[in-house]
């Protein structure tokens, strides 16, 4: 090494050095100058070693002793230093040198940038208190530096005080066994590399930062053990990945990063809500980001703990509105679940009958016909007795061939309550007349009877003298196709409000969002109503009768809107626009439009009034489904007026 750069060095450091000793900021220096101040080092010691045999005094107007002087403080601050950084030498080949680093002898961090770790020597004595490590486009494969220490070529030993590693930049393909070497790591770097496989992770027990940011992951890193409990930050951006579900072992993950790879949909996101502790969430450049409500979705979706804190979705807070959606999808799951496994138990035990019982409701009632009693009383033994005797399978077998012939809504038909006698082989008793004083006169002036309302009133009054035979017959034909036994008799129920009949048969769900409006709600279409109702409380929000429905419309590029045109006097009520996923939007207005196109003409019949103060005649056409105006008579303009049936 010339003078003039021994000089030059140690007038720079005598000045600065201070900030290198303090770890302030890194001692940089080249391959090349290294490997001169170590040769010069050389000859420091054995001058010092001759000076210290022959007792000799250094005359201090000598040059040969400044440089002396010079070299011996070179040599006591790299012995010092703590932060250590070389770099390549330029115009030189840095493969052709060895550089050597074991005259740092309290080294904790060490740098190399674009020098080949097989060309470095000194790594054997420095990996038990190195605790930083970082090495750009310097190796090959991790175990040349990890086991065998570069040019070292040493066994495999552990780095007991290593906690952060960062091996950017090196066209790693593989991650081998050698970080069995550092257990002690809780930082680490592996961005901008060709990593495929990034399960061998799972040998590091403290890890707590990963990134494995630009590299050529094609799924979620499958991790395995305590690195499940103790990663909290992941950063994967700038890959492949398309699914996540390995995602929800990850516990305790604060803050994942996911920017820039092929999340398709939204529901790919599912995995999410099983991380109660995450705060941060990036998924910005995924083709699911550019969804006109893709900030809403994803809400949907995450932990519902994610609404107490300050949590960041693609680098911006989540507002009010966001808020009130987090965890909207996995509270529908749950309702769903539970509604679903409400709906039937079935007990199955070796030597006893399946039993199936649905949730009813049970009042208390007292009937003074001691007639009545006596009946229902030898009706529920008869049913006991056929229920718990061996004919119960020829009572299966029937009442599956009525099914077939008169389908699923063979109870309710026209004559159904002679098919259950028939089916159980009950008495059939006779219907009480109807005590009101006004029948006579109504029979008299109704001429027409509707077939339907007529159905209905003979199934509620055989359903309140016969409700244990409805209740028995029922049972057995229930889904699972299982008897019913030991249920207590229910008392006929009075007339149902308005809420509680107003879905008959199955019914179908939709979750949808109405235009213009943040808060999701459920579509609940049955064979007689279209409903809304509240999510988060299952409260309707409204209700249309079916046969008020005209128009179903599927709009939309990508056909995820459905409009609906209803025929009713409430201006706020004639019309909606829902957005729906694709596949629920297109299912929606299937069923809606196939209502439509077998739906019957609407029936147009004219009726004769006559006016009660002229007794002039008029006609006027009356539509179903429809109110009629206040009518007038075209003679007097008189209000009372009343059908004529004789016109």
């Amino acid at each position: 090494m010339e003078v003039n750069q021994i000089s030059q060095l140690a007038a720079i450091l005598r000045e600065n050095g201070d900030q290198v000793l303090n770890s302030v900021s890194k001692f940089a220096l080249s391959a090349t100058l290294l490997c001169n101040l170590n040769n010069s080092f050389a000859s420091v010691i054995e001058q010092r070693d001759s000076i210290n045999s022959t007792f000799q005094v250094i005359n201090s107007s000598n040059v040969k002793a400044e440089i002396y002087r010079d070299l011996q403080f070179l040599h006591d601050f790299v012995q010092r230093t703590v932060s250590l950084k070389l770099t390549p030498t330029l115009f030189a080949n840095p493969s052709s040198e060895i550089v050597d680093i074991s005259k740092f002898k309290n080294l904790k961090l060490l740098e190399l940038n674009k020098v080949n770790v097989n060309t470095t020597a000194g790594l054997q004595t420095l990996r038990t208190q190195l605790q930083y490590l970082i090495c750009i486009r310097s190796i090959d494969s991790l175990s040349d530096l990890l086991e065998k220490c570069g040019a070292d070529d040493t066994q495999g030993f552990i780095w007991c005080e290593l906690k952060e590693a960062s091996f950017c930049h090196n066209k790693l393909t593989q991650i081998d066994s050698s970080l069995e070497f550092v257990p002690w790591l809780n930082t680490l770097d592996l961005s901008h590399n060709h990593i495929r496989d990034a399960r061998p992770l799972s040998c590091l027990p403290n890890l707590k930062h990963l990134n494995l940011s630009y590299n050529h992951l094609e799924s979620f890193p499958l991790f395995t053990g305590q690195l499940c409990n103790r990663l909290q930050v992941l950063i994967l951006g700038n890959n492949f990945i398309e699914d996540i579900r390995e995602l929800t072992g990850l516990v305790n993950l604060c803050e994942l990063d996911l920017s820039d790879n092929c999340l398709l949909e939204h529901e790919a996101l599912a995995a999410v809500a099983h991380l109660a502790a995450l705060q941060l969430l990036n998924v910005q450049g995924n083709p699911l980001s550019f969804h006109p409500q893709h900030r809403t979705r994803t809400a949907r979706f995450l932990h519902v703990n994610t609404a107490t804190v300050r949590f960041v979705l693609d680098k911006v807070l989540l507002n009010k509105a966001e808020k009130r959606l987090v965890g909207s999808l996995h509270l529908i799951h749950s309702t769903l679940q539970r509604s679903h496994l409400s709906s039937f138990c079935s007990t199955v035990s070796e030597g006893t009958l399946v039993a199936s019982e649905r949730p009813r409701r049970v009042r208390n009632a007292t009937i003074s016909d001691t007639n009545q009693d006596s009946n229902m009383e030898s009706s529920y033994a008869s049913v006991a007795s056929l229920i718990t005797s061996g004919e119960h399978l020829e009572t299966k077998q029937k009442i599956e061939q009525l099914r077939k012939e008169y389908g699923e809504t063979w109870l309710h038909s026209q004559g159904g309550g002679s098919l259950v006698h028939d089916v159980l082989g009950l008495e059939k008793t006779s219907l009480p007349m109807s005590s009101s004083p006004y029948e006579k006169e109504f029979l008299l002036h109704a001429k027409e009877v509707d077939i339907r309302s007529k159905d209905k009133s003979e199934i509620n009054s055989e359903k309140s003298t016969n409700n244990t035979f409805t209740t028995a017959t029922e049972s057995i034909a229930s889904e699972n196709n299982s008897l019913y036994a030991g249920e207590q008799i229910a008392s006929p129920e009075p007339p149902p409000s308005d809420d509680e009949d107003l879905g008959e048969g199955e019914e179908s769900l939709y979750l949808a969002t109405i235009k213009d409006e943040t808060e999701p709600v459920f579509i609940v279409l049955t064979n007689t109503h279209i409903w809304e109702r509240e999510c988060n409380s299952g409260k309707e929000k409204a209700r249309w009768p079916l046969e008020t429905l005209q128009s179903c419309e599927l709009l939309g590029d990508n056909c995820t809107e459905v409009r609906l045109g209803f025929d009713t006097v409430k201006r706020d009520r004639q019309e909606r626009q829902y957005e729906l996923e694709v596949d629920e939007a297109t299912r929606l207005a299937c069923v809606l439009n196939n209502i439509l196109t077998n739906r019957p003409p609407e029936e147009c019949k004219l009726v004769v009034y006559r006016c009660m103060k002229c007794s002039t005649q008029f006609s006027n056409e009356k539509k179903r489904g429809r109110e009629t105006p206040a009518l007038k008579c075209p003679a007097c303009q008189s209000t009372v007026v009343i059908e004529d049936d004789e016109p």
